[in-house]
């Protein structure tokens, strides 16, 4: 910092004398020539204000050789180089440091691709890209939800376990992706019962994998395929008389993961037609999911 320090002094010094002499200041001109022990003032010269003024630049480059110079006779020039090459080298090790330091990386900016957005939640601990052409709702129990404007039935919301009460350490408290995948079988299946006669879902788990991120974060993503099929004739009698009828047939994607002592489930949902067109997104949209520390008020 000493170091430094020296070095700001004397591009102070060069700096004020190129000012004066923009300025027709003779007076402090001759306050830098008896500042500098190297400056160009040791060479005698009867120029005018206005010669000056016309040979401004080769007298900015004289000040600033002598002050180059005179950083050599101290022997600081070798240590310091240039102003820019230490800022650079500063930056250089302030990235370096962020490299090593996980908590630091994951919290570094990263923009989304075209045609995403970012959402993050400090207060919650959380992050995530989502389609900017998307519209959040804020009518559900959800902590965010987003949906498509084009379709009802292709949103992604947040969700999470109460920080009060939670006591997750990673999301292998679930077991295996395989077994958390069966438990989100069971979950969904509760949460998209319906009382209606002659009503039944059905709920498939098409895969559940594990997943480190770049940050070394620990995600399970699961695939379930959820179908609904309702009787066309709910009181009917016989067989015949209660057909069945597709409702819906949907595709839920989840990503689980744990941070904070809290268990966090980013969910998407699209239609199972649209799974080929909305795979990519969906991919980028997981793949973005990040927990961070949460900010404590």
């Amino acid at each position: 910092m000493a170091l430094f320090n020296t070095y700001l002094s004397h591009v102070f010094l060069s700096n004020t004398c190129v000012k004066a002499v923009k300025h027709h200041d003779l007076l402090n001109v001759n306050k830098y020539i008896n500042i500098s022990s190297h400056s160009a003032s040791k060479k005698k010269t009867a120029c005018n204000v206005f010669s000056f003024k016309k040979n401004l630049n080769s007298l900015e480059v004289s000040c600033r050789e002598n002050m180059v110079n005179s950083l050599k006779d101290q022997g600081l020039f070798s240590a310091i180089h240039t102003r820019r090459e230490w800022i650079s080298g500063l930056a250089t090790a302030v990235g370096g440091v962020a490299l090593l330091n996980p908590t630091m990386a994951s919290l570094a900016f990263t923009p989304p691709p075209p045609g995403l957005r970012l959402w993050k939640d400090k207060l919650d601990g959380y992050s995530l890209f989502y389609p900017e052409e998307w519209i959040k709702v804020t009518s559900t129990g959800a902590d965010i939800f987003f949906r498509s404007v084009d379709d009802v039935e292709t949103n992604a919301f947040v969700e999470f376990t109460s920080p009060s009460s939670s006591t997750y350490s990673s999301v292998k408290d679930l077991g295996t992706p395989q077994e958390a995948g069966a438990r989100a079988v069971k979950q969904y299946l509760k949460e998209f019962m319906s009382t209606r006669i002659g009503v039944r879902r059905q709920a498939k788990l098409v895969s559940a994998i594990a997943r480190e991120a770049g940050n070394g974060q620990l995600f399970y993503d699961i695939q379930v395929n959820l179908k609904s099929f309702a009787d066309r004739n709910e009181f009917g009698i016989t067989p015949e008389e209660r057909v069945s009828e597709l409702e819906f047939d949907h595709r839920l994607f989840s990503t689980i993961g744990v941070k904070n002592s809290q268990l966090y489930e980013l969910r998407l949902q699209t239609p199972e037609s649209k799974v080929n067109e909305f795979a990519d997104t969906v991919k980028l949209i997981q793949e973005s999911f990040t927990l961070f520390d949460r900010f404590v008020v």
